[in-house]
């Protein structure tokens, strides 16, 4: 899943042209600010369905989504 929170100043991006985005070690890229998984360039992820089978998902298909509402549009958002 790519999520990101504005508020927290995180931004998760497990899937970018050249693997898995972090920062120093850290998969929360504290240094992005909570910038959006599709500006740090993420490119899809594996999506699993309740049959345990999984497939690609490209970032242009995935819906955006709210993780969390306790900050508002601050909270945690995310795509698949």
């Amino acid at each position: 899943m790519n999520n990101w929170s504005p508020g927290y100043g995180a931004s998760v991006v497990p899937h970018g042209r050249g693997g898995a985005l972090q920062d120093a070690g850290d998969y929360s890229n504290k240094s992005a600010s909570g910038a959006s998984s599709v500006e740090l360039g993420a490119t899809g992820g594996n999506i699993g369905y309740m049959d345990g089978s999984a497939s690609w998902k490209p970032i242009q298909e995935m819906k955006l989504r709210r993780g969390s509402q306790r900050w508002g549009s601050d909270g945690c958002w995310a795509m698949w």
